[in-house]
């Protein structure tokens, strides 16, 4: 009995493991005659409580602990961009490769959408500022990602979107991407 118990707690414990190496990651894409011009991977961050993002949000957030959101792979590095084509992420050229992405935050509250670029340990954020905006009815769980078009002769829009706050960020192949869409209800202060 004790021996297939310890059999059990074993082989659920290793089940457990391999469960937990396993994350999940979604993916969005866009192409333009049958190539590939973007193609971002993510990791759905759970939204919880949303407590520490609220705080990034109004800027009450210690400055100690932004590096951790910044550089870490739940929002500063939480996608994955393959790059078919030169393109305008915001106002950043990213030339055709593959990149870390995610969303950066400074002492005020600012947010940006950064791709990073360099090799290695060498990469360095190279940001868009974007602008929260709340949505009154939605409220997404995770980490979203999501590809559009932006509209005629708008290029695409890459949404963000975290608890009911989401961004809008232009794409293009030709010049800085023009800014997203200000229909939707923009952040009380």
């Amino acid at each position: 009995m004790k021996q297939g118990l310890l059999a059990f707690v074993v082989a659920i414990s290793v089940c457990s493991a391999a469960v937990a190496e396993d994350k999940m990651r979604y993916s969005a894409g866009l192409e333009k005659n049958g190539e590939v011009c973007l193609h971002v991977d993510y990791h759905p961050t759970p939204y919880n409580e949303g407590k520490t993002f609220e705080m990034m949000k109004s800027g009450e957030m210690d400055e100690r602990y932004l590096p951790n959101f910044n550089e870490g792979g739940r929002f500063g590095k939480a996608a994955h961009m393959t790059v078919g084509t030169d393109l305008y992420v915001g106002q950043v050229k990213v030339p055709k490769g593959e990149y870390k992405a995610g969303l950066n935050v400074d002492t005020d509250g600012n947010f940006s959408f950064v791709v990073w670029m360099g090799e290695g340990d060498d990469a360095k954020p190279h940001g868009t500022p974007v602008e929260l905006m709340e949505h009154e009815e939605a409220h997404f769980p995770s980490l979203c990602m999501f590809l559009m078009p932006g509209g005629e002769g708008e290029g695409s829009h890459l949404m963000v979107a975290y608890g009911n706050s989401f961004a809008m960020i232009p794409i293009s192949e030709g010049g800085a991407a023009k800014p997203g869409s200000d229909s939707a209800k923009k952040k009380k202060s």
